[in-house]
């Protein structure tokens, strides 16, 4: 396509004086704003509050083809937590980052706070139990989940055992969530083949009070969702399960068994139309 370049060429003209009333005013700049678009790598954010200030709960996960750091931040007062691919300053790979958080809100990261986590080969998401006592790293690479505790420091120190594998069958672990009694795991996946139709499952885990080992929900261990969840949450009556289905434009919902921790269908509907895809959970304290 080709195209054409106009010139004009102008007369020059002087600018025409202010009356001496009036001062003439300095130049100024208008301030400039920067939007900076979502980052391209997986990102799970879920950032629990306390009980008793708790309004709401925001949960994101995308999924992407390619790691990029960072991956994911996650908050357990009163520290925070990151996690990304490669550390520049030592080169480890697969390294979670402690800040501590002060009153004013400043970060400051911990002494020793950059851990490698040993095992891990492609971490997508980290996130707390809804108690803080555990924190939890889905790890794609080996399809495990990481499970540790936090130290007085702010450092994270793995349970015995220390690792457990996602169901088989299912992969592309992409956001998860624990019950409001931290008795439940669920993880979301993007693929489970032979096990749903729709591809995309909830795997299902008992924790061990005291210890924080998992262990698979024997009578169900997998729900199925809507295509490639982005993101879930428990409703705040601790009744039901939500996730955003990205691939599907739906939101897929579960009743929670309180004793067994098994999801079943809503009686009414379980999925739910989106207008456009889904990339954010969001929910507020308030249900009818």
């Amino acid at each position: 396509m080709s195209s054409i370049s106009i010139s004009r060429e102008a007369r020059p003209t002087l600018p025409r004086p202010l009356p001496p009333s009036v001062p003439r005013r300095p130049a100024t700049t208008r301030p400039t704003t920067s939007i900076v678009p979502p980052a391209t790598s997986p990102c799970s954010v879920s950032i629990p509050l306390p009980a008793a200030s708790s309004s709401c709960r925001i949960s994101n996960s995308r999924t992407r083809s390619a790691l990029r750091s960072p991956i994911s931040p996650s908050a357990a007062a009163p520290y925070l937590y990151t996690a990304e691919a490669s550390d520049p300053a030592t080169g480890n790979t697969q390294v979670v980052y402690a800040y501590s958080a002060s009153t004013t809100g400043q970060l400051i990261q911990v002494p020793g706070g950059a851990q490698p986590i040993t095992g891990a080969t492609n971490i997508g998401v980290i996130s707390t139990s809804a108690s803080g006592n555990y924190v939890y790293i889905l790890d794609n690479g080996t399809n495990q989940i990481f499970i540790f505790t936090q130290g007085s420091n702010g450092l994270l120190s793995a349970i015995s055992g220390g690792t457990y594998p996602n169901i088989a069958g299912a992969t592309g672990m992409t956001a998860l969530t624990t019950d409001s009694g931290t008795k439940y795991l669920y993880v979301t996946n993007t693929q489970a083949t032979g096990l749903y139709s729709s591809g995309s499952v909830i795997s299902e885990y008992d924790i061990t009070a005291g210890s924080g080992d998992l262990t698979t929900l024997p009578a169900q261990p997998f729900y199925g969702t809507g295509a490639t969840p982005v993101c879930i949450f428990e409703d705040p009556s601790h009744q039901y399960l939500y996730t955003a289905d990205a691939g599907s434009s739906t939101i897929t919902g579960a009743l929670i068994d309180p004793n067994t921790g098994q999801l079943s269908v809503l009686r009414k509907g379980t999925s739910f139309g989106t207008i456009g895809t889904p990339t954010w959970c969001l929910y507020s304290s308030n249900t009818d």
